[in-house]
This record gives structure tokens, C-alpha cells and sequence, in this order.
């Protein structure tokens, strides 16, 4: 009976499902009409296995969701001066259509120099030739500023999460969605403990410092693949 008491108290905490695509509207149309535009430039650039895809995919789904136009022009108008000048400890907003942090890059291009396996793959990465330290964040902010440079980042971020969490591979599709959904939007360098806590905070989409109804990241995620992701990819 142990069994059946763990899984109504799952079920207790858990709650009716959310329909994200109605909670989150008319942001989440917004998101998945432009996933299904740009079709194949995902596939395209996120080559691999169905299951790496959908997980990639899923993973920056809720960034697309939240996604405004009009405060990223003027973040990223920001970058390109402040940051470029001075550095993230100046000024990091998230940019561009996957809402990468400046700092977010550096973080993945030191990971990528120091992982002898990623190394030598994602050289182009990380090295500038003898670009100085502003020529290089200027480099950042005008990748950032594209989709083909998000997507590559994307794809590398994945790349070092399965090296850093090996043991993602005996797991659900659906559990690995929720982590590295987790990973991405809280830090792919944090313990598998604080992970699996944040996988259900809820900080969605307004972050932690602000009151209103909100979700977990990693939620976004998962029901985006279940429910959508089939519907576009025709796969999985």
C-alpha cells in the first residue's frame, strides 16, 4: 500500500494539469508559430538523434514564450554598450529569441576549453585570435543577436550538459526535458540536488523576485513537448 500512498500524495502536489498554450496566451501561440517557421533551421542546425532535438527544442521553448520584441531591442542596445564595454559585471541581459545572458556564453566557452572532449569540437567557439577583451564581447553580443548563433550555442550547452551528467541517458525523455530545461534556465554547473529542487520552482516567467501565478520552468517544457512538439517535427 506504500505505493499507492506515494502516488496520491504525488498526485495531491502536482494538481490539475495546466494548459500552458491558454495560461500563457497569447505569448505561447506567438512561440509556436515561430518554431514552426523556422522548422528547419532547428533541424538544420540541431542535428542529431529525434530525442536530442525534441529535448533541445523543448528546453528553450518557455524562453520563446517570454520573448518580447520590442525589451530586446533595447536590451541589446544596452549590450552593445555597456557590456561591451565593461563586462557582464556591468550589465548581462538576456537577449535574442532563446534569452541568452552574455555571461551565460562565457560561462559555456570556459566549460568548452577546460572539457577535453568538447575541447577540440567547439574550438571556433572560444577562440577570438588576438581580438582584445571589448573585441570579444563585442563578438558575443552580434552572435547573440542571431538565431543560427543561439542555435549553436544551444546545441554546445546541450553537449556539455551530457558530459557533466552522464548518467541523463538511463532517465525518461521526459525527466531529461525537465533537467536540462532546469540546467539552462538555473545553471548547468549546479548539483543534481539543487537541480531537481529547482525543477519545481515556481519562478515562471516572472523570475523570483516578483509575486503573481507562476509555473515552473521545466513544466513549460515538458507539456510543450507533449503536446506540440509531435504536431511540428513530425517525430517523437
Amino acid at each position: 500500500m506504500k505505493w499507492l500512498f506515494a502516488f496520491i500524495i504525488s498526485l495531491m502536489a502536482t494538481g490539475p494539469a495546466v494548459e500552458f498554450d491558454r495560461k500563457l496566451a497569447p505569448d505561447y501561440q506567438r512561440a509556436l508559430q515561430y518554431v514552426s517557421t523556422h522548422q528547419e533551421q532547428f533541424n538544420r542546425a540541431l542535428q542529431g538523434s529525434n530525442q536530442a532535438r525534441a529535448i533541445m527544442v523543448s528546453v528553450v521553448f518557455p524562453e520563446m514564450v517570454r520573448y518580447s520584441l520590442v525589451r530586446d531591442l533595447l536590451e541589446t542596445k544596452t549590450l552593445e554598450v555597456g557590456y561591451v564595454r565593461k563586462g557582464k559585471s556591468f550589465v548581462d541581459f538576456s537577449i535574442g529569441r532563446f534569452q541568452m545572458k552574455p555571461s551565460f556564453v562565457e560561462h559555456l566557452e570556459e566549460y568548452l576549453r577546460s572539457c577535453g572532449k568538447l575541447s577540440q569540437q567547439y574550438a571556433y567557439l572560444f577562440s577570438y585570435g588576438e581580438q582584445d577583451a571589448a573585441a570579444r564581447r563585442r563578438k558575443r553580443v552580434e552572435r547573440l543577436k542571431t538565431l543560427e548563433w543561439q542555435l549553436i550555442y544551444l546545441h554546445a550547452f546541450y553537449d556539455a550538459v551530457k558530459v557533466e551528467f552522464p548518467w541523463l541517458e538511463g532517465q525518461s525523455l521526459s525527466y531529461r526535458i525537465k533537467f536540462i530545461a532546469t540546467a539552462y534556465n538555473h545553471g548547468f554547473t549546479s548539483s543534481k540536488q539543487e537541480l531537481e529542487k529547482w525543477m519545481h520552482a515556481r519562478c515562471y516567467p516572472y523570475g523570483t523576485e516578483l509575486l503573481g501565478k507562476q509555473y515552473a520552468y521545466s513544466q513549460v517544457s515538458v507539456y510543450f513537448w507533449r503536446k506540440h512538439y509531435k504536431t511540428i517535427f513530425n517525430n517523437l
